[in-house]
């Protein structure tokens, strides 16, 4: 077995111990990162959820569509077939 193999088993056989995680809690520079470190990537993925919805809008033609004829969300729903595709 690589020696890189081995060294990554004994790194995340350390690093999943509950007692490594309790004290990294408890070290408030760490709770700092983490917080950061999620803010970041709840950022990355409401920015791609987000394009992913802008997209879907311009490619189905709805924003045209509405532009034609204002609707109601509801009117939107009972009458899905109605959006003209580009």
């Amino acid at each position: 077995m690589p020696m890189r193999t081995i060294v990554n088993k004994i790194t995340l056989s350390v690093l999943a111990r509950p007692g490594l995680r309790r004290a990294a809690l408890k070290f408030w520079p760490s709770r700092l990162i983490a917080q950061r470190d999620a803010q970041t990537l709840f950022d990355l993925i409401s920015g791609f959820v987000y394009s992913q919805v802008l997209y879907s809008v311009s490619e189905l033609g709805i924003l045209n569509q509405l532009k034609k004829k204002a609707r109601t969300l509801t009117n939107c729903a009972r009458h899905p077939g109605s959006i003209d595709s580009r």
